[in-house]
């Protein structure tokens, strides 16, 4: 049962002064409550509103000797519910909602009972249950995501003797199963993202053992995209993501056995660069902005030293820990200094904030000494506000866990309160349910538009397509990481996809991107009212800008044949297209407005590098072309159009700019 602490006296008031560490400026962190085990928790724990009470619940699995799922209350420790397994749950849980029923499932591994579960986040009772078979254990963390292009989620994995499963999120059944070699063991975490830029979802994987591989799959299919053979050695844990090299494409960053950190372009698995570490480099690697310089940096541990590399993978700052961190950080703002932060338990029994622009620590607290017995740290932190008070927290557990004498085994869940940093936090093992380890500030000014190429849109029976403009202006001062991803909503209510994405692209100040996409509709979607949903922000919680048309699937007619999947096909979001307009590229369009606002008339201006055929069009918010003001050759230079409204209404009209393959879009607000 919970025991919860009530005296709201700090840690240092409670003569623990020398298990503490507190930065003079942060408020005093305490803890909370506990929850006790019988045995520690490997991995991580998750963090959901699983029981639909506007309030965060915490779900872990345990080892030997105790062998339960829990899910806690997280405002105060008490238990929702508990699942027993029979088995250790090795594998950090899945918090999601997998058969679009508008609930949260926690779907979860049990490791030596070879099976997944997928349990009721209101109650704990099994929804669907799927075995892998002996011997294939489970140790791997489930990913989350469409890939197989049907509207609905799968759920991929990996198991002992090389073997990668993907099942369907609905029922469990296996959507395909793919053998990577029946002599290494797949215990990463999967990584979820669009490799190649092709619109296709893929999965890439690590090998324990046997080949020391880096794979990527195809996730319609899991076919080999491709692999890389650079790893020298075992690889535990998985990957992270995001584009480090900043070329509007994603990256794969690695920790191996072999003592390296290894940076893998996603498109084709070539080597971006290799950092040369001293030992073993088993934890995940975890990337953000720590140093608020506009590029990502790269966390990871070496052993019991935490390290944080440059995007272009120079050291910038060591902190030597008192034991492993076998977990890796989580990132979060602690300390509302508008500075990132690491948050790391070790297998001393401590937990550690530390500044992420520094290594300074600013804060730690031995556990093992308030527990009063080992209490190793082999559990990631999450980080969430639990209590409703705009401040975050975090939970971890810890103890001592063994398979030989697990009579012995015990452990202890820890809540952490009193942090004085709000915003998001770190809400599962891998930040994310595509395993990007990657964290993404929530401040950009983003302007994001979606245009119908024309209204009303109406998809018949057998299926259909249709076309749109979507578009992207860093408004920010400074440099910006945005995800750009979208859905649909059924007529059901419940929610498809992403049908793209999260795609990452780097935004300078002032930057502008559109691309022209068309989206099909298979016959198989229901008919009924739809809504087309884009976003930009930090998938998948947060937001900078939202837009959304409607569109409807009929219950009669045909269209040029019958479509099968929801595919999404058009311009390349990885193109280095979304640059400054200080530091064009010498083929690329710039294009601004003044004034604007306007009223009646706008001057449109546009720089050529080299002579050019352009176009130069109007459309409103709904998509519909208004008006061509030019199309012609143009030479080389700055030139003016002049562009009146007259006798349009008072609205958003968006001005595209069009030469060969390039494009440029430009806001406008017409007052009157």
């Amino acid at each position: 049962m919970p025991a919860v602490l009530l005296i709201c006296f700090t840690v240092c008031a409670l003569n623990l002064c020398a298990d503490c560490s507190i930065a003079a400026e942060q408020r005093d962190p305490a803890i909370a409550w506990w929850f006790d085990l019988n045995a520690p928790s490997f991995g991580s724990s998750a963090v959901g509103d699983i029981d639909g009470d506007g309030r965060p619940e915490i779900v872990f699995g345990t080892y030997f000797n105790d062998e339960h799922i829990y899910a806690l209350n997280a405002e105060n420790g008490t238990m929702l519910w508990s699942f027993f397994t029979n088995g250790c749950n090795d594998a950090s849980p899945l918090i999601y909602d997998v058969d679009l029923d508008n609930q949260l499932e926690v779907v979860v591994p049990a490791s030596s009972p070879y099976t997944v579960y997928c349990l009721n986040g209101l109650s704990g009772s099994v929804e669907w249950s799927t075995s892998t078979g002996y011997p294939n254990c489970i140790d791997s963390p489930p990913a989350a995501a469409d890939l197989d292009n049907d509207g609905r989620p799968e759920i991929v994995f990996g198991t002992f003797y090389g073997k990668v499963f993907c099942l369907n999120g609905e029922d469990g059944s296996i959507a395909w199963q793919a053998n990577l070699g029946a002599n290494s063991y797949i215990q990463s975490c999967p990584n979820i993202l669009d490799c190649d830029g092709d619109g296709q979802l893929d999965v890439v994987v690590a090998q324990w053992q046997g080949d020391c591989r880096v794979y990527a799959l195809r996730g319609n299919n899991g076919s080999v995209l491709w692999f890389s053979e650079a790893p020298e050695d075992w690889m535990y844990h998985g990957g992270s993501f995001a584009d480090i090299d900043e070329d509007g494409r994603p990256e794969i960053v690695i920790g191996c056995y072999d003592g390296d950190v290894y940076v893998f372009n996603a498109e084709d698995g070539s080597l971006l660069w290799e950092y040369p570490g001293v030992l073993y480099v088993g934890a995940p690697t975890s990337i953000a902005d720590l140093n608020n310089d506009g590029h990502m940096e790269i966390a990871l541990v070496s052993y019991t030293t935490l390290k944080v590399l440059s995007h272009t993978g120079s050291l910038l700052w060591t902190y030597g820990l008192g034991g492993s961190a076998f977990r890796g950080a989580a990132i979060a703002d602690m300390n509302n200094d508008n500075v990132l932060d690491l948050v790391i338990g070790s297998d001393d029994g401590n937990i550690r904030v530390i500044s992420g622009d520094n290594g300074h620590l600013i804060w730690s607290y031995n556990l093992e000494n308030h527990y009063g017995n080992t209490f190793d740290i082999d559990n990631a932190p999450v980080i969430a506000d639990f209590d409703g008070d705009d401040s975050l927290d975090v939970f971890l557990v810890g103890g001592y866990g063994s398979s030989s004498q697990p009579q012995n085994n015990h452990g202890r869940g820890y809540a952490i309160s009193g942090f004085a940093g709000a915003g998001p936090g770190w809400l599962m093992f891998r930040h994310d349910e595509r395993h990007s380890a990657c964290f993404t500030r929530a401040q950009y000014n983003i302007d994001l538009q979606l245009i119908p190429a024309s209204l009303p849109i109406q998809i018949p029976a057998n299926g259909g397509s249709f076309n749109y403009l979507i578009g992207l202006t860093n408004n920010d001062p400074g440099a910006a990481i945005v995800a750009v991803w979208i859905t649909a909503t059924l007529p059901s209510g419940g929610v498809t996809g992403p049908i793209i994405g999260p795609v990452s692209i780097n935004m300078n100040p002032g930057a502008s991107i559109i691309r022209s996409r068309s989206q099909s509709i298979p016959a198989g979607a229901p008919p009924g009212q739809y809504t087309y949903n884009a976003y930009a922000g930090t998938y998948p919680s947060i937001i900078f800008d939202e837009e959304h048309f409607p569109f409807e699937k009929l219950t009669t007619g045909e269209g040029g044949g019958y479509v099968c999947d929801w595919l999404c096909w058009g311009d390349d979001f990885y193109s280095p297209e979304a640059d400054s307009r200080e530091n064009a590229l010498p083929h690329s369009l710039s294009l601004s407005a003044f004034p604007n606002p306007f009223n009646p008339t706008v001057n449109l201006q546009f720089y050529l590098h080299q002579s050019a055929y352009v176009e130069l069009k109007i459309f409103n918010l709904r998509g519909q072309l208004l008006e061509i003001p030019l199309q012609s050759w143009k030479e080389a230079g700055n030139h003016l159009v002049r562009f009146s409204a007259e006798s349009l209404p008072a609205g958003v009209y968006f001005a595209f700019l069009k030469s060969g393959d390039l494009t440029e879009t430009q806001k406008l607000l017409l007052i009157k």
